[in-house]
């Protein structure tokens, strides 16, 4: 039997002031959404969220079907959740003016962005007269030391390739990493230190600096101080609290003994690192710390938002503690970790894409976020690299629980085998 009933169209919604609000924006959504109405309402609907003032309270028309209080804080979480839940709304556009949100901390607006799962796109309507100004201030207040010590890492990294790299790509390094000196020193931010120590290390490795290895001292005790000082019986970790890129910081530590033989650090980065490993590592395989909710010192963590990055991060921490000790048990998890890129994960389904080369942006509760960023796809072969090598030298034959699914193996439950070529990307037909 054929099914005529007629099935919705897709809704766009419009968050913004809107009528009868007298502002310039809330007239120019309401003519927005009237041309877009009148030119494709067979196509899509268009309704709205308004932008509800503090000392505002008004009687909207019917398109207008959610009510942001941008004054309270627990209206941008409510909005955001019932935006997620609507299967009708495929897409939110959000007009943005600095002044509509300015009664709030702007971790609440921030936190509305990343909590929306839904496509989003913002039309901002000011420009800042002065953005380098406006931008220093928001590096002190809103921690982009983090990128800071990103950048520090990947130059000590590719200082450390000189012998194969061309040589005024590493001199161009070079400078911009003595450029960077000054500034590391004032860095308090816990990964951003962690990003750091590992460049500075790369960078030791192949250019010996009193001055380097005196900064790398100077945040790696900083990371001791922080361990000291959350350390207990169940918890042995820099912060009391467990959120992303977590593998960077024991890897950190066993970075800045490899560089000063302080056997301190080396002590730190097993405990941290077997600490994180508990909590990453199950039965069923790996399960990151989520971004959603986190894990929290004394509370029971979140169960659902995993990230690629943090995946891959805890495959170069694995890959670097594994080279260093030899310990075969950091080689089996290096496999675990990278077949939940191929399907070992809760939902079974594979995060990376072999028919674009990309990689998706996420593991939620119920589907794959089927975004495919560059963080995630570089996050993937970051994972792959460090695989590659940790199999460069011999095969890795692993038995999984009989009632685990291994998407990378056509299904097989029981094996898994990196042969030696995978490093030559000459793979079997189990392996992607």
């Amino acid at each position: 039997m054929t099914n005529n009933t007629p099935q919705p169209i897709p809704e766009i919604l419009l968050v913004s002031s809107y009528p009868p609000r007298e502002c310039g924006i809330a007239t120019f959504s309401h003519d927005l959404r009237t041309a877009l109405h009148h030119k494709f309402r067979k196509s899509f609907s268009v309704s709205v969220c308004a932008l509800e003032a503090a000392e505002e309270k008004h009687q909207y028309p019917p398109e207008v079907r959610y009510v942001l209080h941008t004054a309270e804080s627990p209206s941008y979480h409510e909005v955001a959740d019932a935006i997620n839940l609507d299967p009708s709304i495929k897409l939110v556009l959000l007009q943005h003016e600095f002044g509509f949100f300015g009664s709030i901390p702007e971790q609440e607006f921030l936190y509305f962005l990343h909590q929306i799962k839904k496509p989003l796109i913002l039309a901002f309507h000011t420009v800042l007269p002065k953005p380098e100004e406006a931008f220093t201030v928001q590096n002190q207040e809103v921690n982009l030391d983090d990128a800071y010590g990103r950048a520090v890492w990947a130059l000590g990294h590719l200082i450390s390739k000189q012998n194969i790299l061309p040589e005024s790509l590493v001199l161009q390094a070079k400078m911009l990493l003595e450029q960077a000196l000054p500034h590391l020193e004032t860095i308090h931010s816990t990964r951003a230190m962690a990003f750091a120590i590992k460049g500075l290390h790369y960078s030791l490795s192949a250019n010996p600096s009193a001055q380097k290895r005196l900064l790398l001292e100077t945040l790696a005790n900083r990371l001791v101080q922080m361990f000291r000082h959350e350390d207990s019986v169940d918890w042995h970790w820099f912060e009391p609290y467990l959120t992303y890129g977590n593998s960077t910081l024991p890897e950190a530590m066993l970075c800045a003994w490899l560089s000063t033989g302080n056997p301190v650090y080396k002590n730190i980065a097993h405990q941290s690192f077997d600490f994180l490993l508990q909590n990453t590592f199950t039965e069923a395989g790996i399960k990151v710390v989520p971004n959603d909710g986190w894990m929290l010192k004394g509370s029971a963590r979140a169960h659902y938002g995993e990230q690629p990055i943090d995946v891959a991060y805890t495959i170069l921490a694995l890959q670097l503690f594994y080279e260093v000790f030899g310990d075969e048990r950091y080689r089996k998890k290096i496999v675990i970790a990278f077949n939940w890129f191929l399907g070992q994960n809760h939902l079974q389904q594979i995060i990376y894409n072999p028919c674009t080369g990309g990689c998706y942006d996420g593991l939620e509760e119920t589907q794959v976020n089927m975004n495919q960023g560059a963080e995630s796809t570089v996050s993937y072969l970051m994972a792959r690299l460090a695989l590659e090598k940790s199999f460069s030298q011999q095969p890795l034959l692993i038995s999984l629980p009989s009632n685990q699914t291994n998407a990378a193996a056509h299904r097989n439950p029981k094996l898994f085998l990196i042969p030696p070529s995978f490093q030559h990307g000459r793979t079997q037909k189990n392996v992607y």
